[in-house]
């Protein structure tokens, strides 16, 4: 999905330079030359969904930090980088303070303003998607259905950014999610919930069913291979497996049967599933 970034700043010159780098990009570019334009892409009942936002500190008329505290007021969850040449180490960490993700100072380079607005994107990402694992979750254990949870952890992933970089890392990433995601049902979310972690919901599904799949997937990750210069490069992953209802258990609970789970499946040798109602009766005998 094409990502939608507001560039809030006064200078035609800086908005038409960061508008050509972003579009080079695959970013979709929307612009403001003042904190009232800016406002007025984010007010109820835009037709824009903006993503991100690039805002300048030194504006006409509505200064930026302004803009800042009344955009993080109606738009908490909306990333906003801020954009200076002149501005001080105090005034950044006000920017922080009111919800700034990161500050960034003119003038930039290319790479240090696509790397920060990258993770700005890719934290909210993984932020939203949390959120929505653990309302699903909430909702099916009120519903009393059964299913499974499971999380999964790619073993060894620093190796690969260490030796390949972290743009072949991402592509990796992005190809095993797209894989994970076609191999499990529409109605079963999938998504990546940290660094080199996943985690899917599996509804009507007994424990049997949820380790059956946790290990078709980690069998599916190990088959994901990236190119890069003629080489192959692949990763194994671990997974571990929490079934529902189980009492009283809330989604956090969960979330901490199936890391368990997922660390004992490392433990014992990593690349395999582990399903954590197995580990209890372990305890028990």
């Amino acid at each position: 999905m094409k990502h939608t970034v507001l560039i809030v700043d006064d200078e035609l010159s800086i908005r038409t330079s960061v508008r050509d780098l972003l579009e080079d990009e695959g970013f979709a570019v929307e612009e403001a030359k003042s904190g009232e334009e800016c406002l007025r892409f984010l007010q109820p009942g835009s037709e824009k969904n903006i993503d991100a936002v690039l805002l300048d500190i030194w504006l006409p008329s509505m200064d930026g930090m302004e803009v800042l505290k009344t955009v993080k007021q109606s738009h908490p969850k909306l990333p906003v980088i801020m954009l200076s040449g002149h501005a001080s180490i105090e005034t950044a960490v006000i920017a922080t303070k009111y919800g700034a993700y990161h500050f960034v100072e003119k003038p930039f380079s290319a790479e240090t303003l696509l790397l920060t607005l990258g993770h700005a994107l890719h934290e909210t990402q993984l932020e939203q998607e949390n959120v929505q694992l653990k309302q699903a979750v909430e909702l099916l254990r009120r519903r009393e259905a059964q299913g499974a949870l499971i999380a999964m952890d790619l073993d060894g992933f620093k190796y690969i950014n260490d030796a390949y970089g972290h743009g072949a890392g991402d592509e990796l990433l992005a190809l095993i999610a797209r894989d994970l995601q076609q191999r499990l049902r529409a109605s079963d979310p999938v998504a990546r919930i940290g660094g080199d972690e996943f985690a899917g919901i599996l509804h009507d599904a007994s424990p049997d069913d949820g380790l059956d799949i946790a290990e078709e997937l980690v069998a599916l990750i190990a088959n994901c291979s990236l190119e890069i210069d003629g080489q192959q490069v692949s990763i194994t992953a671990s997974a571990g497996v929490a079934a529902f209802p189980d009492g009283e258990a809330s989604p956090a609970d969960l979330m901490a049967f199936a890391d368990i789970a997922l660390y004992a499946a490392k433990d014992i040798g990593r690349g395999r599933a582990v399903l954590y109602s197995d580990l209890d009766k372990g305890r028990d005998t």
